[in-house]
């Protein structure tokens, strides 16, 4: 890519002296009126329009590397990404770049279960912060959101994970054969590897969505604990069955 030249110095015009006149003729002389019409341009078309240029510049730096400084491999995909960006939106990535002066990162080698497909998204919202809801080739929509969401939560993106978790637990997809995993999914956003790292509206934002499935659970509470998958929550997640149990009962979290 050519970066453009500077713009070329305008010359300003010399000011010539005013002749001296005299007080009498300075004090008859009509003042012009010193008002113009001023076009102000709106706020909000001002601040649309870069908003979209923000995500067109950014959306282009993320497709086409220019001046990137590390190189991040996935299979057969690779991407030229820039430290600073990722960092400033990553937890994982800030930790790991304050630690590494590699220049290539390859994510095939950390048993990595997320598909080149999903990291690319990941990487574009990090760049963008442009969140599309936009099913997968051979998998469901519900399904593309839960792995990007994996992806949120492996990288430490809180903002990601907030999205994902929103549409996760929507009316539209909240039904007694996935409630119990989506309490599992609200347990792995409250805890885990970054938990000291969530902010504050975070922390608060993950307990509201937790009470919505909590009482989704109490409403259906019958035909939920019957499922599979409270089984499983039984099994593995003990402490989960404890939460439902007492806001069942006492409508506590």
């Amino acid at each position: 890519m050519r970066l453009r030249s500077s713009s070329s110095l305008q010359v300003l015009p010399n000011v010539k002296d005013n002749s001296i006149r005299s007080s009498h003729s300075f004090m008859n002389k009509s003042m012009p009126s010193n008002k113009q019409s001023i076009t102000i341009p709106s706020v909000s078309s001002t601040a649309l329009s870069d908003l979209t240029d923000n995500f067109t510049f950014l959306t282009n730096l993320f497709r086409s590397g220019l001046h990137s400084d590390i190189t991040i491999r996935d299979q057969d995909h690779q991407w030229d990404l820039h430290k600073s960006i990722l960092s400033a939106r990553s937890i994982y990535f800030n930790q790991y770049f304050s630690n590494s002066k590699q220049s290539v990162l390859d994510l095939s080698d950390e048993n990595n279960t997320l598909s080149p497909i999903i990291h690319d998204r990941m990487f574009l919202f990090l760049y963008t912060n442009q969140y599309k809801l936009e099913k997968l080739p051979r998998l469901s929509l519900f399904e593309t959101t839960r792995l990007l969401f994996e992806a949120s939560i492996k990288f430490g993106i809180e903002t990601l994970t907030r999205h994902c978790l929103q549409d996760m637990c929507s009316t539209n997809n909240l039904h007694i054969n996935n409630a119990a995993n989506l309490l599992i999914a609200i347990d792995q956003a409250m805890h885990g590897l970054y938990e000291k790292y969530h902010s504050n509206d975070y922390v608060m934002e993950i307990k509201n969505v937790k009470q919505t499935i909590l009482r989704f659970i109490q409403l259906h509470s019958r035909e939920v604990l019957l499922s599979s998958q409270w089984k499983f929550l039984e099994k593995h997640f003990p402490f989960l069955v404890h939460d439902v149990l007492e806001f069942v009962v006492f409508e506590k979290i």
